[in-house]
């Protein structure tokens, strides 16, 4: 359903809903004008979601067997009155559900938008600017954090009224505000000007102030039921995860990816978007160890959500290769849990394997389900046995809808490319389509092997499928190296390039 003809769909909706002789259909299962009214309302909440669709159809099959067939009367206005509420609760989740406008121009606003915002702002002395750099450098190699940092937006502030500028970071364009407070933060000028503009939104937004000392020196306007950080003895990269944690899991975080965030409608009616998905953090590395049992790597999993987390499973996933842990965990609000990652007992790990990550699939109280990742780095241990794991940067969670897109054949191999079927659930029902990849394309790209050529073939056709889906035209396609610029034909990194140019 488009943006553009959600008000048409809901007015007629509702209309339907209105006229619906629920009686008469009690008596009369079959009965034609009533049965065209539900099966147009099928309709339109099933291009609303195919779920919903499903939903209703299912509630309608079942009343009319059971009004057909039975004597029992309360049974069937059970059934009757179950449809009924579905209906309208559909029609109500139908008019607050938000979609998003995806023409180029609305996009493009769009980002235009999330490139204005930050969600943390430093506010610091000069002295001080040597460790403050280190921690901006780090939340932004390392999550998708936008930090405002001075000394990287030399050009936009160039040529600005500074005073004016400052202003509209530290007192809109940043949900967090951090201030380093010294004795040369106390005493100088800029750093007094940027105090009282946050302080000023602190009497107001509560939290927006995340006080951190690099000494005792008092400063003016201070507020003492406040809490503060000290840096004694912690290192740039300990306060960056701290900073990271904090804003990541407050809900107001806004990802340099948010302009093309996907929002979905929870059971309860909330709207889901990349501000309020609960947070499960995956923390850096805990430890690595080893020893006469192997060599194992510990990971922290915190719940930075304001509800439990459900059915919590974990693992290392690479380009063709996959690890999972057998035990599913559950997590109470701020609860830690450590797990532990058997690596010397996966040869993989004997040579580098591509695009690593750490992740977890969970579920929340309202049943949606989530994903999260840690990407990971990898140097080969002193002995050269194999490759030990580094914490990279952390990918703020997404929603996982399912819209039934799955393989449906084995690798076939006509002519000269590789390919395999997909099927999808669309508005119009299930949709199939075989999509391949050139030998030529696997070729440059150096993916040669059977089980990586499936992991191609997988990760580029659910891309592709989705877009086609969105499209409204679904249809074979072959990925063949003349389509494409020789950018995407440059080994591996090629390959990566194509993939996420689909979208």
């Amino acid at each position: 359903m488009k943006a553009l003809d959600k008000p048409r769909y809901l007015k007629e909706s509702r209309e339907l809903y209105a006229s619906l002789d629920i009686e008469k259909l009690m008596e009369e299962p079959n009965n034609a004008e009533e049965t065209r009214k539900i099966n147009r309302l099928i309709a339109i909440f099933t291009n609303f979601s195919s779920n919903d669709g499903k939903d209703l159809q299912d509630l309608f099959y079942d009343f009319r067997k059971w009004a057909r067939a039975s004597t029992r009367i309360n049974h069937i206005k059970n059934r009757a009155s179950d449809m009924m509420q579905l209906i309208g609760q559909k029609i109500e989740e139908m008019d607050i559900y938000r979609i998003e406008d995806n023409t180029p121009e609305a996009i493009q606003e769009r980002k235009k938008l999330s490139e204005g915002k930050y969600d943390v702002a430093f506010s610091f002395a000069g002295e001080q600017r040597d460790y403050i750099g280190k921690v901006a450098s780090y939340i932004e190699n390392r999550s998708t954090l936008k930090v405002f940092y001075d000394e990287n937006e030399k050009l936009e502030i160039w040529g600005t009224n500074l005073m004016d500028y400052l202003k509209s970071i530290y007192e809109d364009r940043a949900n967090y505000c951090v201030m380093f407070i010294s004795k040369e933060y106390a005493e100088k000028s800029w750093p007094n000007f940027e105090r009282q503009i946050i302080q000023a939104r602190s009497l107001t937004e509560e939290g927006v102030l995340l006080p951190v000392r690099f000494d005792s020196t008092p400063i003016k306007g201070e507020i003492p039921t406040i809490a503060y950080l000290s840096i004694d003895n912690m290192k740039p990269e300990e306060l960056a995860e701290l900073i990271i944690g904090k804003v990541a899991g407050s809900g107001r975080y806004f990802t340099k990816d948010s302009a093309n965030e996907v929002v979905s409608l929870s059971r309860s009616g909330q709207v889901i978007t990349s501000e309020n998905i609960p947070l499960l953090y995956i923390k850096p590395i805990a430890a690595s160890d080893g020893g006469p049992n192997g060599h194992f790597v510990h990971f922290i999993f915190k719940n930075m959500a304001n509800q439990v987390l459900l059915d919590i499973s974990w693992g290392i996933r690479g380009f063709n290769y996959e690890w999972r842990a057998e035990n599913l965990i559950e997590l109470e609000p701020g609860a830690e849990k450590e797990v532990i990652f058997p690596i010397s007992s996966e040869l993989v790990f004997n040579q580098p394997v591509n695009e690593l990550n750490v992740f977890a699939e969970y579920r929340s109280l309202e049943n949606q389900r989530f994903f999260v990742r840690r990407q990971l780095d990898q140097a080969k241990v002193p002995s050269g046995a194999f490759y030990e794991f580094k914490a990279a940067a952390f990918v703020s969670p997404t929603l996982l809808k399912d819209d039934g897109l799955k393989i449906i054949s084995e690798l076939e191999q006509p002519g000269d490319l590789y390919q395999m079927a997909f099927q999808i659930g669309t508005s119009e029902g299930i949709k199939k389509a075989k999509i391949g990849i050139s030998r030529t394309f696997l070729s440059v790209w150096s993916i040669t092997d059977e089980s990586q050529i499936k992991q191609a073939i997988a990760e580029l056709g659910h891309r592709i499928i989705r877009k086609m889906a969105r499209e409204g035209k679904i249809q074979d396609y072959t990925f063949t190296t003349h389509d494409f610029p020789t950018d995407f034909q440059n080994g591996f990194e090629g390959y990566k390039q194509l993939r996420e140019n689909i979208n």
